[in-house]
């Protein structure tokens, strides 16, 4: 059985209804929807100890206070969206393995039938006994950010990091995972490409075998506004090149131009329990509402619901209608500029964010995800089939058929 499956085999049939209801709502360009979110953005810090020169929280221009998510009401947020969410992303502006109950908030997120992953500059001083209950919490994926083969190189973008630490941080893990027999965390080592360092990407190819990264390879980066890391000569990983190619798709789509993604199916809860629209909201002000600081999960359910359903998502889904698509797309399917994560040239002065999208070449990173969740379905299918499970293969084979409905439908 796969782990993700794994993680998900007590997933209840509803959660599957959820997302078929959330692509019959997309397709609808609903704006007061039925659905909950199957993706989940859960923030545990505000706070770096690098200072990446393209990144917001490196360089200080990130407008939310340096915090930690509360325990208590992590869990209690929990336990109200597990029944919905496939999937949680514990990243987005900070470095994640910076709260001290890191492992113990996954396992918890894991044990209710969560997928988890992160991301993680893995320059901390851990010592064994944290890195092992890392690999015993369940998180299913970590991505690793190493962008030299020597510690010169890799510390011109990666400030303050130091890269014989993160290559020991990686092989501990390898060999936790060996010791443990688990096949999770998948590891993954993302090579941000610049002039700097493209020489040494042969080099850094030849490091990640022998620490036992599961996949690794170059990858485009964002380029600090300063101009003090430049673009590389290789336009294959030119991040404004992707990312406005990207755009141009969504730009010819015209009139078929679907709403954005992150509005129906991915949602972003920050460690003070404000709710972001996506992953690029870089200051507090234009959160959408937020989360009980105390209560059980009946309150934070409440809470997310006032959100998700409330004025402010709705105000942006109606952006999508028929009726308002033309102005939004001449306004935000713009090419970007290489300037920083290219936020700065978005003005960011309407109350609502989504009226100035940030990441408008997002609108369909959800369509991948839901993939695959109908992939492992489909294939944990066929497994129960050549076993004669026939029971697991029944009701597998149902999800798998709402699941290959919804892909349809959004």
């Amino acid at each position: 059985m796969h782990p993700a499956i794994k993680v998900w085999r007590n997933k209840p049939l509803r959660a599957f209804i959820n997302i078929l209801k959330a692509t019959r709502d997309r397709r609808l360009r609903r704006t007061d929807v039925d659905s909950l979110p199957f993706v989940l953005f859960y923030e545990p810090t505000t706070f770096c100890n690098l200072k990446c020169p393209a990144c917001p929280t490196g360089i200080g221009t990130l407008e939310r206070p340096k915090e930690r998510v509360d325990p208590e009401q992590f869990k209690a947020t929990v336990d109200a969206l597990a029944d919905k969410v496939f999937v949680m992303y514990m990243y987005n502006w900070g470095e994640p393995l910076l709260h001290r109950d890191f492992s113990k908030l996954v396992k918890y997120a894991s044990s209710k039938g969560i997928l988890v992953k992160t991301s993680s500059n893995l320059s901390i001083p851990f010592n064994d006994t944290q890195l092992k209950d890392i690999v015993e919490s369940g998180l299913y994926h970590i991505k690793v950010g190493i962008d030299g083969a020597s510690q010169s190189v890799h510390e011109q973008y990666r400030k303050r990091s130091d890269l014989e630490l993160v290559h020991k941080n990686v092989q501990t893990i390898t060999d936790f995972k060996k010791q443990l027999n688990s096949p999770t965390p998948e590891i993954t080592v993302a090579y941000h490409v610049f002039a700097h360092n493209e020489s040494e990407i042969d080099e850094f190819k030849k490091q990640m075998p022998g620490l036992g990264v599961n996949y690794f390879g170059p990858s485009p980066s964002w380029l600090p506004a300063d101009g003090s890391v430049l673009a590389p000569k290789d336009s294959r990983y030119d991040m404004y090149r992707i990312a406005n190619e990207q755009i141009s798709e969504l730009r010819a789509q015209g009139e078929e131009l679907k709403p954005c993604g992150w509005l129906y199916y991915a949602s972003v809860i920050n460690p003070g329990g404000t709710i972001s629209p996506c992953c690029g909201v870089l200051s507090e002000s234009y959160d959408y509402g937020e989360l009980p600081e105390h209560g059980a999960a009946s309150d934070m359910d409440r809470g997310f619901r006032a959100t998700w359903k409330g004025k402010k998502y709705v105000a942006s889904r109606k952006l999508f209608t028929k009726k308002a698509l033309q102005k939004w797309s001449a306004k935000n399917l713009k090419d970007l500029q290489p300037d920083g994560m290219a936020f700065s040239q978005l003005s960011l002065k309407p109350s609502l964010v989504c009226a100035d999208c940030p990441v408008p070449h997002t609108l369909e990173r959800w369509t991948p995800e839901l993939q695959e969740i109908y992939q492992l379905y489909r294939t944990e299918t066929k497994r129960c089939l050549r076993s004669l499970n026939l029971p697991a293969a029944t009701l597998n084979g149902i999800k798998t058929v709402i699941l290959r409905l919804a892909l349809r439908w959004q």
